[in-house]
């Protein structure tokens, strides 16, 4: 059952008030109180349970007094998407950085998307980080918390669908700016949306079969800082990226030997290299904006034989203007 005006005025009333940080019940009963919204202990109640639907809320109590404050949710990191291959190709759309703000024309980036993934084979399209284009600005907590909502919403009711195409999500570093208001903006429109898997943050896996090896698995990774940028630098050391994903993932024990390669989104510039790729920016790259469509060739035992990369510019299309085969290099 939808919400009175009365109700949805006491939601926004007390969420506004966690952003400013640990309020107590009864600070949060006299500011609905001092905004003529008067509530019995039973509507009272069922307005928490909203607030707690909408964000993550912590409560403590100490002498019958109730106080409550705001909390990141957990996000999760490393998950793992199964591919099940029954023929000897399995074609896959990169893209990355989408970094999607109200004022894009959200459908029509996604129709390119879609039309390009139905007219070549495609149903699984891989993001890999910074969907969302959520930055802080100088705007208070609440309003930065809104607007992310309404990005969403507008998301969830404007990315048109398409037959047999499935979007799977990896969080990046500005996708996880919402958990600092208590609030998963990727879980909330995967749970809103049939289309759209969610990967977590910062990582995941994607086996083939559920067989996890180096034959069969690839790394999915958005960068959490900086790496070296061949842009401002005379000399570029892809070792560069390979000591930077040993850090990462070592803690975790996690092996990069053991994946065939490593895809990485958050360069905002492509580059294949001996053993992880870079997918460029569809929206904002530093060389050119576009996308990978990779098509992973099996063998008869449904093991990786090779990768054929196929780069593509964002015009009025996505167009295909180069390609080339990726072979896993066994030195790590």
């Amino acid at each position: 059952m939808g919400l009175t005006e009365i109700e949805k005025e006491a939601v926004e009333l007390i969420i506004g008030l966690l952003m400013n940080g640990p309020v107590s019940e009864e600070t949060i009963k006299e500011e609905l109180t001092t905004k003529d919204l008067y509530l019995g202990d039973k509507e009272y109640s069922n307005i928490l349970k909203r607030v707690r639907s909408r964000i993550n809320i912590l409560t403590t109590g100490f002498n019958g007094s109730k106080k409550y404050q705001l909390i990141p949710p957990n996000y999760y990191k490393n998950q793992t998407l199964d591919l099940e291959a029954d023929s000897e190709c399995i074609d896959i759309l990169l893209i990355s950085d989408l970094h999607l703000t109200s004022a894009m024309n959200i459908e029509r980036v996604f129709n390119k998307i879609n039309n390009y993934a139905s007219n070549n084979g495609i149903s699984l399209i891989l993001n890999l980080g910074d969907f969302f284009g959520f930055r802080n600005d100088n705007s208070d907590a609440y309003t930065r918390y809104s607007n992310g909502c309404r990005l969403v919403d507008k998301c969830i009711n404007m990315i048109p669908t398409a037959e047999g195409i499935y979007h799977a999500i990896l969080g990046g570093n500005h996708d996880k700016d919402s958990i600092k208001y208590g609030y998963d903006a990727i879980k909330e429109l995967v749970d809103n949306r049939e289309d759209f898997i969610n990967l977590g943050y910062d990582s995941a896996k994607l086996t083939i079969n559920g067989k996890v090896n180096y034959k069969t698995s690839l790394l999915l990774h958005h960068l959490q800082h900086k790496v070296t940028d061949p842009i401002s630098t005379k000399v570029f050391n892809p070792q560069d990226y390979q000591k930077y994903l040993e850090g990462y993932y070592n803690q975790y024990n996690i092996r990069l030997k053991n994946s065939y390669t490593t895809l990485i989104g958050g360069a905002h510039m492509s580059g294949i290299y001996n053993n992880f790729i870079l997918s460029p920016s569809l929206i904002n790259d530093r060389k050119y904006n576009g996308a990978l469509h990779l098509k992973i060739f099996l063998n008869s035992n449904k093991e990786i034989e090779n990768i054929i990369i196929i780069n593509l510019i964002h015009e009025h299309n996505l167009i295909p203007t180069s390609e080339m085969v990726y072979k896993r290099q066994n030195k790590y």
